[in-house]
């Protein structure tokens, strides 16, 4: 919290963090508990996910308050050959669809690595076909700061 009472911007980052995390299925999420009793046979165990940046703009201040609730909406924009996008917002509980007033957006590249072998990889059939489950034209793509494009 700052000397206002807002949320520190970075904690921001975090709630995408854990979205994300839930969101794809990293270790300690829902999905990953349910991909562990039905495991891709292409995987292997040094197969990951990198986040390779991220790009916040603040709409409006989340003023701390005793209920902090907030709900993250997280979608992909595009899926490339090894890379995607992910674009999140930062919403008042119950506050959710292409209408919904935001705290902040963000948009965010993530890429599959090879972890042992320390580079990237192409995404497997499997990871394109769960990212595609995620893709939401009806919501608008975050562009903060105006670099990528008009929001």
């Amino acid at each position: 919290m700052d000397a206002y009472r807002h949320v520190n911007n970075t904690i921001y980052f975090r709630y995408c963090e854990q979205a994300r995390t839930q969101m794809l299925g990293f270790e300690g999420s829902a999905e990953a508990e349910v991909r562990s009793r039905t495991p891709d046979p292409e995987a292997e165990p040094t197969d990951g996910h990198v986040l390779i940046s991220a790009d916040m703009e603040y709409k409006r201040p989340l003023v701390y308050r005793n209920n902090r609730a907030v709900e993250v909406q997280s979608w992909v924009t595009r899926i490339g050959n090894s890379s995607f996008d992910l674009a999140h917002r930062i919403v008042a509980p119950g506050d959710l669809g292409p209408e919904a007033r935001h705290f902040a957006a963000c948009f965010s590249t993530m890429v599959a690595v090879d972890k042992a072998a320390q580079r990237s990889r192409k995404l497997r059939a499997a990871e394109v076909t769960m990212l595609e489950g995620y893709l939401d034209p009806a919501l608008p793509v975050p562009m903060p700061g105006g670099r990528r494009g008009p929001q």
